[in-house]
C-alpha cells in the first residue's frame, strides 16, 4: 500500500518537500509497519526580469478617447508584458496609466504613460518582500483636424442713444466642434482690438466658455476669436463690432440774422450791377454739438455740401432758413430760422411803398385760435381779433419803418385744465413720462417761473377746485414765434421765447405765424374757437357710489363716497351738490391713507350746496374717497337730494392710459335707481356726437333736440336695456351751426344737456 503526505512543508508555488509512505499487506490483512520517503520539489528555473517580453511603445493618429487603448482592444507588441513562467512561478499583471495633454508645439494630442508591473508572488527578497518588476509603456496619439467655427456674429453695429456717451453693454457667443474634442471641452479665446488699430485690448481665455459679456467704449472694434482643442488645433475667424452713440447732433439755431445786401462791379465799369451776399450755414451756429463731442458739419440741407447761399435783390424781407446738423455717423438734426435780408445801401429797384403784415395763430397741433389780440407797435392801428381761422391781417403799413408785433390773450384760465393735465405733470416731475415738447413744457410752467415743479400742480388745482381764477404772473395763453425752435426740449424754459416779433425795416409783405400755448392744458383739449374746453372723453365710466340714507329732519349721520371700480383709472375730478333746503354738510374729511387731503377739495361753495373735487393717485375697487358728515333740514333720501354736477368743476375720470373718462354716482340701497346722463362728446362738434345713458332698469328712453328758440329739430324714442349705452347725433340729424339743447326722459327722470355744433 502507499500514500502521500504533502504537509504544510509544500508552499503554494509548490515548493518544498513531501513524503511518500509504504507498507505491506499479507493475505489475511495484516500491516507491516510502514517505511517513508521525502521527495524535495527544488525550482530550477528561477523567474526574473528576462522573463519578460515588455510591450512596445505605441503611436496613432485615429483615436481620440484614451480608453480605447486599454491593453483589451491592443493588439501584440503593444497590448501587454508575454511572461515566460513555469509551474514555480505565480505571475501577476497590473498596469497604471497618466493620460497627458500636450504642453508644446508638435506635441501628440494626448500622450498616455501606461506603467506596468509584474508580481512573481512565489518570490521575496531578503526581508520577505514580493518582488516586483517595472516598466513604462509611452503611447501617443496624433491629431491634426483644427476645430470647425460652426457660428460667429457677423459684423455687427449697436447703436446707443445715450446721451451721456457711456460705454455699450455687449454680449456675443461662438458656436464650434471638433472631431476630438467636446465643445464644452474647447478652449475658447476671445482677443479684442478697440478701435482696431492694431493693439490687443481684452483677452478672455476660458475652456468651455463661449460668450463674452462686457460693457465697451464707443469705436470700430475688432474682434478676433480662437477655437483650440486638446490637440492644440486652432481655429481662428473675426468681426467688427462697431458701437455707435446714434442720438443725433444738437441743432441750435441764433434766432433770425439780419445781412445788407453789397453792391457789386461785376463788368469792371467802376457801377455797381447787382447787389447781393453770401450768407454761411455756420453764420446762424448757436453753438451745435454731439454729446459724444463729435465733429459736426453744418449745412443748409441733409447735403453736407450744402454750406452757403447767395441772396440778392429779389430775396429782400424775411427768409427762413434751415440749419442742419451731421454728425460722423451720418446722424442729422436740423432747427429753423430766418434772416432779414435788407438793402440799407438803396441799390435795389423801389419795393412797395406800403405793405401788409399778416399771419396765424395756431396750436402746436395746428387748430387755429381765434380771439387772440394782435398789437402792431408804431403802426398807429388798433389792435386787431383773430378770426375764426386763427389769421390777422394788417394792411397798407408803411415800408422803411421799424414794428413789433405782438399776439395776446388772457382769458379762459380753465380751459382745457383738468386733473388728467395735473397727472401728465406730476409723471413728468417724477421723470416716469417727460414732456416731448418745448410748447408742453411752457403749457406746464403755470407760475411762468421757469421751472416745472410742485407749485405748478397745486396752483392748476386751485384753479380746476374753482378756489381762483387766475395764476399771478402769468396769462392763460402764451405765444411763441413759429420759427422758434426748441433745441433742447429739456431746457426749453431757460431759452429765450420770442413771444414777440421786432420788425427792424419793414420792406414787403411780410407773413408772422404763431403757435399758441394754452397754459395747463397739456393733453390738448383747450378750445381755440370760444366754446369752452373740447370735450373728446372715452365711453369708459368711472363709478362712485354712496348709501342711500333716510333722514328725519335735524338728523345727522355720515356718508361714504366710494369708488366702485377704480383700478384702471388714477384720478378724477367732480363737483357734488345737494339741494341745501333738504340738507346741509357740516363736516368733510378726505381718505387720508390714500393721500386726500383738503388739498384736494374746496368747501368755498359750501353755502352753496356744492364741493368741488380734484385728485389723483393709485386708486383700487372699493376705495373709501371723502366721508361726509351731514345734517338733515328737512326729512329726505340722500340718494334723492345729492348729485355729482358740473358748475364747478366739470366731472370726469382719468384713466390709467392718460385719457379722459365719464363719471357717474350710484347710491346703494336706493328703492329708485338712478338713470345716468353722460354729456355728449365731443362737444362742440361739427360731424358727430355721442350721448353716454347708464339705464338701471329696462325702458324707453326719449331724445328731444332743439335750439335756443325751442324749436325743436329731432326727437327720437328707443327701448334699451339695463346698463350702459351711447346715442349717436350726426348732421343727419341736426345739419346747422349753432347752440342746442338735448333734453333725455326716462320714466320719471329728465335730463337736459347743452351742445354746440359747429361749421
Amino acid at each position: 500500500m502507499e500514500r502521500l503526505y504533502l504537509g504544510p512543508e509544500l508552499n503554494q508555488c509548490g515548493i518544498g518537500y513531501f513524503y511518500r509512505y509504504f507498507a505491506a499487506r499479507d493475505q489475511q490483512g495484516n500491516y507491516s509497519q510502514e517505511c517513508f520517503q521525502r521527495i524535495t520539489v527544488v525550482n530550477h528555473h528561477i523567474f526574473d526580469n528576462n522573463d519578460i517580453d515588455w510591450p512596445d511603445d505605441y503611436e496613432t493618429s485615429d483615436i481620440c478617447d484614451p480608453n480605447q487603448l486599454i491593453p483589451e482592444r491592443l493588439f501584440y507588441p503593444y497590448d501587454k508584458p508575454v511572461t515566460n513562467d513555469d509551474e514555480c512561478s505565480l505571475i501577476g499583471l497590473s498596469y497604471h496609466d497618466h493620460v497627458l495633454s500636450p504642453t508644446n508645439v508638435g506635441d501628440p494630442c494626448f500622450k498616455i504613460i501606461r506603467v506596468w508591473k509584474v508580481i512573481d508572488w512565489c518570490q521575496r527578497d531578503i526581508d520577505n518582500n514580493v518582488i516586483i518588476w517595472q516598466d513604462t509603456q509611452y503611447i501617443k496619439v496624433f491629431n491634426y483636424v483644427d476645430p470647425t467655427i460652426d457660428r460667429i456674429s457677423p459684423d455687427t453695429t449697436i447703436c446707443s442713444y445715450d446721451v451721456n456717451c457711456r460705454p455699450i453693454p455687449v454680449s456675443f457667443s461662438i458656436e464650434a466642434s471638433d472631431d476630438c474634442t467636446n465643445f464644452d471641452e474647447l478652449l475658447y479665446i476671445c482677443k479684442i482690438d478697440y478701435h482696431s488699430d492694431g493693439t490687443i485690448d481684452f483677452i478672455q481665455s476660458r475652456i468651455g466658455v463661449d460668450e463674452v459679456n462686457g460693457t465697451w467704449p464707443l469705436g470700430t472694434h475688432l474682434v478676433k476669436w480662437e477655437v483650440e482643442d486638446r490637440c492644440g488645433n486652432t481655429a481662428k475667424s473675426s468681426f467688427t463690432l462697431e458701437l455707435l452713440n446714434c442720438k443725433p447732433p444738437v441743432a441750435y439755431c441764433l434766432n433770425g440774422l439780419s445781412t445788407s445786401l453789397v453792391p457789386m462791379d461785376l463788368t469792371g465799369d467802376g457801377i455797381p450791377d447787382v447787389a447781393m451776399d453770401t450768407v454761411w450755414a455756420k453764420d446762424f451756429d448757436a453753438g451745435s454739438y454731439h454729446n459724444c463731442g463729435y465733429y459736426v458739419v453744418l449745412s443748409f440741407s441733409a447735403d453736407t455740401n450744402d454750406i452757403y447761399r447767395i441772396f440778392d435783390c429779389d430775396d429782400r424781407g424775411l427768409q427762413e432758413v434751415e440749419m442742419w446738423v451731421t454728425d460722423i455717423n451720418g446722424n442729422t438734426s436740423f432747427c429753423r430760422t430766418f434772416i432779414d435780408i435788407q438793402d440799407n445801401s438803396h441799390f435795389c429797384p423801389p419795393m412797395f411803398t406800403n405793405a401788409k403784415v399778416e399771419g396765424e395763430i395756431m396750436t402746436e397741433v395746428m387748430d387755429r385760435v381765434e380771439n387772440v389780440r394782435i398789437e402792431l407797435l408804431n403802426s398807429g392801428r388798433n389792435e386787431l381779433m383773430t378770426n375764426t381761422n386763427g389769421g390777422y391781417l394788417f394792411d397798407q403799413i408803411p415800408t422803411n419803418q421799424k414794428y413789433e408785433l405782438t399776439p395776446r390773450k388772457t382769458d379762459g384760465w380753465v380751459n382745457g385744465v383738468s386733473t388728467a393735465d395735473i397727472v401728465k405733470i406730476q409723471r413728468h416731475i417724477l421723470g416716469i413720462e417727460p414732456l416731448t415738447s418745448g410748447y408742453k413744457m411752457i403749457a406746464a410752467d403755470a407760475n411762468r417761473s421757469g421751472e416745472i415743479t410742485a407749485k405748478d400742480v397745486s396752483e392748476l388745482r386751485r384753479l380746476i377746485l374753482g378756489i381762483t381764477n387766475e395764476i399771478q404772473g402769468n396769462t392763460s395763453w402764451r405765444f411763441v414765434h413759429a420759427l422758434h425752435a426748441f433745441n433742447d426740449v429739456s431746457n426749453a424754459l431757460k431759452q429765450v421765447i420770442p413771444e414777440s416779433y421786432e420788425i427792424s425795416s419793414l420792406h414787403s409783405d411780410m407773413k408772422l405765424d404763431f403757435y399758441a400755448v394754452k397754459v395747463g392744458d397739456l393733453n390738448g383739449t383747450a378750445a381755440t374757437k370760444g366754446f369752452g374746453s373740447i370735450s373728446n372723453r372715452s365711453g369708459q365710466v368711472l363709478e362712485l357710489e354712496a348709501d342711500a340714507i333716510a333722514l328725519m329732519k335735524g338728523e345727522e349721520t355720515e356718508i361714504a363716497l366710494r369708488i366702485v371700480n377704480g383700478k384702471n383709472y388714477n384720478g378724477l375730478q367732480f363737483t357734488l351738490e345737494w339741494l341745501t333746503q333738504q340738507l346741509e354738510i357740516i363736516g368733510v374729511e378726505g381718505n387720508s391713507k390714500k393721500g386726500v387731503s383738503d388739498d384736494h377739495y374746496s368747501l368755498h361753495q359750501l353755502t352753496n350746496g356744492k364741493l368741488s373735487l380734484s385728485w389723483n393717485g393709485n386708486m383700487e375697487d372699493g376705495m373709501e374717497l371723502l366721508t361726509l358728515k351731514v345734517r338733515a333740514k328737512e326729512n329726505c333720501n340722500t340718494s334723492e337730494v345729492l348729485r355729482i354736477g358740473q358748475s364747478i368743476t366739470p366731472a370726469l375720470s382719468v384713466v390709467n392710459d392718460g385719457s379722459e373718462g365719464q363719471l357717474a354716482i350710484k347710491f346703494r340701497g336706493s328703492s329708485q335707481e338712478t338713470f345716468v346722463v353722460i354729456p355728449n362728446e365731443p362737444n362742440p362738434w361739427n360731424e358727430e356726437t355721442m350721448i353716454g345713458m347708464i339705464l338701471p332698469q329696462n325702458g324707453t328712453v326719449k331724445l328731444t333736440v332743439y335750439d335756443v328758440s325751442g324749436k325743436i329739430h329731432f326727437i327720437d324714442q328707443m327701448e334699451l336695456t339695463k346698463g350702459y349705452h351711447e346715442y349717436r347725433i350726426g348732421k343727419e340729424q341736426v345739419n346747422q351751426a349753432g347752440v342746442y339743447y338735448y333734453q333725455l326722459d326716462y320714466r320719471d327722470a329728465s335730463h337736459t344737456g347743452k351742445m354746440v355744433i359747429m361749421d
